[in-house]
């Protein structure tokens, strides 16, 4: 074999591995590309999946928020109804025919058998009339809507009735004045 026979044959041999590294570069490439490619498609759809998730969790805690926003103003609309149910007790007890404010008063004396007596301004005649001959004194009138306060050496006994209604009327009987209300928020 001749010089330039072998140089062409070494030349064709040399081209074929040039186009097969080619093909397989190209084929390499194309494959790269194309996990590059589905990769890229995986991760948008993860990230998508995530902001999807963000945007739920996110439209879950506004309407929670707003949903707790709603009771609060409900919650506080019945407070304010219950204010005004008990303030109407208050007013109808001051107003009360004397007879069942003695009743009242007298059962509030019995607790308690000696000190100053501060009745409430429309009280005053009424209480000085029912501790006349008993170990009490009568202190100044208090501005009230009805009742009095007992004062002794050890401590003070609060018989307003504000007082009475607020703290004794009302923390017993709430709950179920709210019930009857409000019959539909039981649950």
């Amino acid at each position: 074999m001749a010089l330039p026979d072998i140089i062409a044959a070494i030349t064709k041999e040399a081209d074929m591995q040039i186009a097969a590294s080619a093909l397989q570069h190209e084929n390499t490439v194309k494959n790269a590309k194309t996990l590059s490619e589905e990769h890229c498609r995986t991760v948008i759809a993860s990230i998508e999946a995530q902001k999807q998730q963000s945007i739920e969790r996110k439209r879950r805690a506004a309407a929670q928020h707003a949903e707790a926003g709603t009771r609060n103003a409900v919650l506080q609309c019945k407070r304010r109804l219950l204010d005004t149910a008990y303030a109407a007790v208050l007013e109808k007890m001051s107003k009360a025919p004397e007879s069942r404010i003695e009743t009242l008063l007298r059962a509030c004396l019995a607790t308690v058998h000696e000190g100053e007596i501060r009745p409430a301004k429309a009280h005053a005649a009424l209480l000085q009339k029912m501790i006349h001959g008993k170990k009490f004194t009568m202190g100044e009138p208090l501005d009230a809507q009805g009742g009095f306060l007992c004062i002794t050496k050890n401590q003070e006994h609060d018989f307003l009735f504000h007082t009475l209604v607020t703290q004794g009327l009302r923390s017993r009987t709430e709950l179920q004045a709210a019930h009857d209300l409000f019959p539909a928020s039981r649950a």
